[in-house]
């Protein structure tokens, strides 16, 4: 089925069109480009002569914006794709059907059964949907650990509303967003420390106003375990985080005394739950996945993202950070968690 986008998206399309030398830099980064788009010179040249598109081919896209920073001309399919799934959308729905995931998610996570701010501070602690799906042991251990700093620090359990971002439905992340900030408001809340790289991007794109601290800069200021562990570890990059949270992590891994593969920063890759692509994709999903696994040589991943460990846990033993920065006894590898498990640790957060 083929969409005729308007002219909004025509002028994304022959501006990227007169940029592209056609290196096919990106596509050699990107496997959704490569499986996908294949030659972006060629499809920039055809959107602009057609101005059509495949309507499906937008959800495809990981949504993470690495494309921008391989390409010499800083050409950002993410903001091409996005814009067209907002487009589709049109204040309405995404014509994916296996999207109603994703709304029940939404809807879940922004309901009274899994939603609270807990205290009365002006600073609040955010850990968001993945990790408190994860851990709610990891979460209270730093949320007890900030509150030693901080004296007094709110526990915010709250959606930032990205999923439904992702998808394209800009009515309901817009919903869900200004009902975040009202309650934030309503606490007079005017500094987050976000857990999830994703937030954090959210926040700060849309809250300006806000002091919004990512929870890795906070920890590298914190007195952390010298550790013995023998194997040596993978950092792998949330797509979201920017350098001085890359940074970050390098200098908590040293101070933990870890044996780490891939100290010097690099572009980051998704681990696939970007953009949704794993809910309307499993194919290339998998594909992805293979691709991280063959350019990865130690077995045991770190990440700082929740979502990512749950991804790359298909394939590798996969840890979050704050498992070893809280270690007690031996490191052991979990596999991805199941939906299920999921609500019922946020539950038992929400209860704590």
């Amino acid at each position: 089925m083929k969409y005729k986008f308007s002219l909004k998206i025509k002028d994304i399309v022959e501006k990227y069109n007169d940029k592209c030398y056609g290196c096919n830099l990106c596509t050699n980064h990107c496997i959704f480009l490569k499986k996908y788009i294949k030659n972006p010179k060629i499809f920039f040249q055809n959107l602009s002569i057609e101005n059509d598109i495949d309507i499906y081919l937008p959800y495809y896209c990981f949504s993470c914006n690495t494309c921008s920073k391989i390409c010499p001309n800083n050409i950002d399919f993410g903001v091409l794709f996005t814009e067209l799934k907002k487009e589709i959308s049109k204040n309405k729905k995404s014509p994916h059907i296996k999207h109603s995931i994703i709304r029940n998610h939404q809807m879940l996570s922004n309901s009274k059964i899994f939603t609270t701010i807990k205290g009365n501070a002006t600073i609040g602690f955010m850990p968001g949907c993945s990790l408190s799906s994860y851990s709610p042991t990891l979460v209270m251990k730093i949320y007890n650990l900030l509150k030693i700093k901080y004296n007094d620090i709110n526990l915010i359990l709250r959606c930032c509303g990205n999923p439904s971002y992702s998808i394209g439905e800009i009515k309901k992340f817009n919903e869900i967003y200004n009902s975040l900030y009202t309650s934030l408001n309503k606490k007079n809340i005017n500094k987050i420390i976000t857990a999830c790289q994703t937030c954090y991007k959210t926040l700060k794109e849309n809250s300006p106003n806000l002091d919004i601290v990512s929870l890795w800069e906070e920890i590298n200021n914190f007195e952390l375990p010298k550790l013995t562990l023998e194997d040596k570890f993978y950092i792998f990059d949330s797509c979201s985080a920017d350098e001085n949270i890359k940074k970050s992590i390098r200098e908590i891994t040293k101070k933990l005394n870890l044996k780490i593969e891939n100290m010097e920063t690099t572009v980051s890759k998704c681990c696939g739950l970007g953009g949704c692509v794993h809910i309307v994709n499993k194919e290339l999903y998998n594909d992805n996945l293979n691709n991280i696994k063959s350019n990865i040589n130690s077995k045991n991943v770190i990440t700082y993202c929740a979502g990512c460990r749950d991804s790359l846990s298909n394939i590798k033993y996969s840890y979050h950070l704050l498992e070893l920065i809280f270690l007690e006894g031996n490191l052991t590898p979990k596999g991805p968690n199941k939906t299920h498990r999921s609500w019922i640790n946020r539950l038992k957060l929400k209860a704590l």
